[in-house]
């Protein structure tokens, strides 16, 4: 075999193992809103990924999230305002994921929420996933004080 056929081949190999490595999954799921909530498996071993909400073909929202097929907890969507609407969503992740989303009146783990172990009693803390700091401080009568 010549050096130039040997080089060809594995140019070609790179070219496959670096399409292969580098898979874009993409998918998409067509939900008619009947409840109010929308509970979606999230998981920190999971990529981020950009997630779009549609609705009736507006554009309503565009966000990031690990989704995940193997949920390690859940985080909602309040829907109620398009309640009987088609709501398209598309995610640039895995797609196994949206096999887990579903509506329910009710919030995934809504039986523990503000009792976790580790969840601050004595600060405020969302329902479920992250937000920043509302430990604010503030001036007040020129004084630096904490609210």
């Amino acid at each position: 075999m010549s050096g130039f056929t040997i080089m060809k081949i594995v140019n070609i190999s790179l070219t496959l193992l670096l399409l292969f490595a580098n898979t874009v999954y993409a998918g998409k799921l067509n939900i008619e809103i009947k409840k109010r909530y929308l509970n979606l498996p999230v998981s920190q071993k999971a990529e981020r990924k950009q997630m779009s909400f549609n609705i009736d073909g507006q554009h309503e929202r565009t966000f990031v999230i690990r989704l995940s097929p193997e949920p390690e907890y859940w985080v909602f969507c309040d829907m109620s305002a398009y309640a009987g609407k088609t709501l398209n969503i598309s995610f640039d992740g895995n797609p196994e994921g949206l096999k887990k989303i579903y509506q329910d009146d009710n919030i995934a783990g809504a039986d523990s929420l503000y009792k976790e172990s580790n969840r601050p009693q004595l600060h405020f803390s969302s329902r479920r996933g992250w937000n920043n700091d509302p430990n604010i401080h503030s001036k007040c009568q020129s004084q630096n004080e904490s609210l």
